[in-house]
């Protein structure tokens, strides 16, 4: 099993300039199938995190990096 050490993911910089003043301290995801994962948000420096809910978002899809 793989296991991913990143606590957090930033956005890009594109995404956080089109919606980084819109986007509050937390945020659900939603997928196709109608899956739902809140995150936190968490903003520094003009970039945009997603943190806290983030390692169930990467478990949950697989995501290793």
């Amino acid at each position: 099993m793989n296991i991913c050490l990143y606590s957090e993911v930033r956005l890009s910089a594109c995404s956080s300039r089109g919606f980084g003043l819109q986007v509050g301290h937390f945020v659900i995801l939603c997928d196709p199938n109608q899956n739902e994962i809140e995150v936190a948000v968490e903003k520094r420096n003009v970039k945009v995190y997603f943190v806290d809910g983030w390692a169930v978002l990467k478990n949950f899809y697989g995501i290793f990096g």
